[in-house]
């Protein structure tokens, strides 16, 4: 496809992301949108181009915020195309080659969000072997994040087969497993991650050792001895001998975390910085007033100097009704079929996929996604940078915390800040003794959001302090 090229009547191919033997990827704006899309171009001739639909049909059941979404699927006589997420940044091995080996510090940070990936995958029904982790299979985001791309070799792991039909991996990064001896299960994506850490701890890439053990490697790359034998354990050739599961190697993990810090290994400082990304806030239970909690948190955030949206993404209309108030009080200033401008914020009525939102000239948009009730809700959730679950600040509703937490206990959860706004301090207090719901964020109570008190943007400036802390965002506000 050439550049200017019209595919799909409203998507412009822009550039060549990368090609291989049976697709290739580009990157294309929407036409009438005006946001830019990655799009994977299958071709209906080659022999793998039914492996390739089996990569879409795995991710479109999948949703966490380090893989990316489909949001368009269609084809012409020649090939298929899949609309997914454009993940602006820089692959690892790029960043090797650019940076060179890896601090421990980031190192430890980012074993954590891989060992989180691949809990949520192997916690599946059935579970998902990714098969084919690697530096340049993830992605630094701009918000410094990492993401997991390429899906071409996942497969679902199905008990009573004993072998893989066919190699696949990468040299240097595969499990003994993956050749042919065993079938790929959980640990051979531990084994995968084991080489990936390997690599990244020492800038060595693993066909490059010449003969050299990796822990003689690791020793000389100056890595604690913690990081070096979880490194060991994860690459065992012998899947038994491994360590077993991510959530085992997550433990593993937190026992280094703690060993470091009695070492006291000094820690890098890191400056306040202007946030850049998507808040996402879900209530438990309806009626709990989390639309006025997200205009409250649209008016600070625009004081703050940030350029804000708030986008509804329910069914609720009170966004619809909230337009209809501001323009007969006249404060409205410009208005569309599904958006309007008022206040010094960008409003977005009744959307349907937050995805397809531009965020040219925005620095923050709030997701209002109402009670969190059906997985749809949930992709939206996890589509944020930071997620907010409000709860009912009524101790009688106790229950109703308990019953949403049962309904998403096989969900990961990790990144989710549960908050409370209005509270008196003993409700608040109540709350955190008798429900085990952690972090739990009080936000202040207000009359208005557009009548916002300097000591009401004082306690949520501190509020929101807390929520970016908990997400490992260091924030000026």
């Amino acid at each position: 496809m050439k550049h200017g090229q019209i595919i799909g009547s409203r998507y412009c191919i822009k550039e060549l992301l990368g090609q291989g033997g049976t697709s290739a990827v580009y990157l294309a704006e929407n036409v009438i949108l005006k946001n830019l899309w990655a799009i994977k171009a299958l071709s209906k001739l080659s022999p793998y181009y039914m492996y390739e639909l089996q990569e879409i049909e795995l991710l479109k059941c999948l949703s966490h915020p380090m893989l990316p979404r489909i949001v368009d699927l269609f084809e012409d006589e020649t090939h298929y195309y899949i609309v997914m997420d454009y993940i602006s940044g820089m692959n690892l091995l790029s960043y090797l080659e650019a940076h060179g080996k890896v601090p421990e510090e980031k190192l430890f940070q980012w074993t954590r969000e891989l060992l989180g990936i691949l809990a949520y995958l192997h916690g599946r029904n059935p579970p998902v072997i990714y098969r084919d982790l690697k530096p340049s299979n993830l992605i630094l985001d701009n918000e410094g994040h990492l993401r997991l791309i390429d899906f071409g070799t996942a497969r679902l792991h199905r008990e009573g087969i004993t072998e893989d039909t066919v190699y696949i991996g990468t040299q240097g990064y595969a499990a003994p497993e993956q050749y042919g001896s065993g079938q790929s299960d959980a640990r051979t994506d531990l084994f995968n991650l084991g080489m990936t850490l390997f690599h990244l701890a020492t800038g060595v890439h693993p066909l490059k050792l010449d003969n050299a053990p990796l822990s003689t490697v690791l020793k000389r790359s100056g890595i604690s001895s913690t990081m070096t034998r979880l490194i060991l354990d994860l690459v065992h050739t012998d899947p038994d001998k491994r360590i077993q599961s991510a959530q085992d190697a997550l433990m593993r993990l937190d026992k280094a975390s703690t060993v470091r810090s009695l070492l006291s290994i000094p820690q890098q400082k890191t400056g306040m910085r202007h946030f850049s990304g998507v808040i996402a806030l879900a209530s438990v239970m309806p009626h709990t007033g989390l639309t006025s909690l997200a205009l409250m948190l649209a008016l600070f955030f625009k004081r703050q100097g940030y350029r804000t949206a708030l986008a509804e993404v329910n069914p609720s209309g009170d966004l619809n009704r909230l337009k209809d108030a501001l323009h007969q009080a006249g404060k409205i200033k410009t208005m569309g079929d599904d958006f309007f401008e008022a206040e010094g914020i960008t409003f977005f009525t009744e959307v349907q996929d937050s995805g397809m939102l531009s965020k040219k000239g925005l620095d923050i948009i709030l997701l209002d996604l109402g009670e969190l009730r059906h997985e749809r809700l949930l992709r939206e959730l996890n589509h944020g940078n930071i997620k907010m679950i409000l709860c009912p600040n009524a101790p009688w509703k106790l229950d109703s915390i308990l019953s949403f937490q049962e309904r998403f206990e096989s969900f990961n959860r990790d990144e989710w800040v549960y908050v409370l706004y209005g509270a008196h301090k003993h409700e608040f207090l109540t709350i955190k003794q008798f429900v085990p719901i952690t972090p739990l964020v009080l936000f202040p109570s207000f009359r208005t959001p557009f009548t916002l008190s300097r000591e009401d943007e004082h306690q949520i400036r501190q509020a929101m302090k807390q929520v970016f802390a908990y997400n490992g965002h260091h924030v000026r506000l």
